[in-house]
């Protein structure tokens, strides 16, 4: 029995060196010095009063060097944000030097070094800003359905927007084009869209995330008018026939009782050397958001004195 109890005191006593062991080979293990990667985001902070002229890179690749131990505790992760205000200076050259200083006090990292940061050396330049408003500026074409007519003027809300940067960038900035686009989803009688704002220049920040365009429609329906032919009397014109002709229109429902005949021009232009019998009529002016269909008759006869 007493051989039994030494064999089972030596069985823990090998167990626990064996603890021991691995305990010292991977504390020495930690100890060695180590290398890893960490990709993290920049913002770049421009001085009070101040825009950055060129945009920046938005992320920062580091190659840290540390004991196990200090690597284990890292707290710099990849996509953590590194925040930074520059000083008041026109240009600031950040060495790879001097970014590794400053992101590992950014972020209280101690025991271990950055070796590398890439891109790197960065050269920021700032100038004064500059804030001001300016109109936006969009060509809409419309798909107009069937038996409909546009009745109304494209609305654009906000129809301005603020920018803010480099003073000398805002500056040359008269109005915000948005291009092209064409308007073809229908809902309560208005051709829709909303379309997003896109920063066309890195360096200048904008007020709106979007624009919505609207462009009103109604049903068109025909209106017939009859019209005075109208002259200039200084040519040698006896009479003409027709003294009237009828205009067809295409008109939006909402605008039919505003088209008279007081409202529209029919003219021809005489010839009097060669004195043609018949002259072709023309309307001066369709009014807004109508369409002409045709004019009856289409030519008027000219009696010359």
């Amino acid at each position: 029995m007493k051989w039994y109890k030494n064999i089972h005191r030596d069985k823990k006593a090998l167990i626990i060196s064996m603890i021991l062991s691995l305990l010292i080979w991977a504390s020495l293990q930690m100890s060695k010095s180590r290398m890893v990667e960490r990709v993290i985001e920049t913002r770049l902070v421009p001085h009070t009063g101040y825009a950055l002229v060129r945009n920046y890179p938005n992320k920062l690749t580091l190659r840290i060097s540390g004991s196990g131990w200090h690597l284990l505790a890292l707290n710099i992760k990849n996509s953590d944000t590194w925040e930074y205000t520059l000083p008041k200076r026109s240009e600031i050259i950040l060495s790879e030097r001097i970014l590794g200083d400053l992101i590992r006090k950014s972020f209280n990292s101690k025991g271990i070094s950055i070796v590398s940061v890439t891109p790197s050396p960065l050269v920021l330049h700032q100038e004064k800003e500059r804030t001001k408003t300016v109109p936006i500026s969009v060509k809409v074409k419309a798909k107009v359905p069937r038996k409909y007519l546009v009745s109304g003027p494209v609305s654009i809300l906000p129809d301005s927007i603020t920018i803010n940067g480099p003073k000398e960038q805002v500056e040359q900035i008269k109005q915000w084009e948005l291009g092209e686009y064409t308007l073809s989803n229908l809902k309560n009688q208005m051709l829709q869209a909303d379309i997003p704002l896109s920063k066309s220049i890195p360096e200048v920040n904008i007020s709106a995330d979007s624009v919505h365009l609207s462009l009103p429609i109604e049903e068109a329906t025909e209106k017939q008018v009859m019209v005075p032919i109208s002259f200039d009397t200084t040519y040698p014109i006896a009479k003409i026939f027709p003294n009237k002709a009828q205009v067809i229109l295409l008109t939006p429902l909402g605008k039919y009782d505003n088209i008279t005949s007081d409202k529209l021009h029919l003219l021809f232009f005489p010839d009097s050397i060669n004195r043609y019998p018949t002259y072709p009529l023309i309307l001066s002016d369709t009014p807004k958001y109508c369409r002409h269909i045709r004019t009856i008759p289409e030519y008027v006869e000219v009696y010359f004195k």
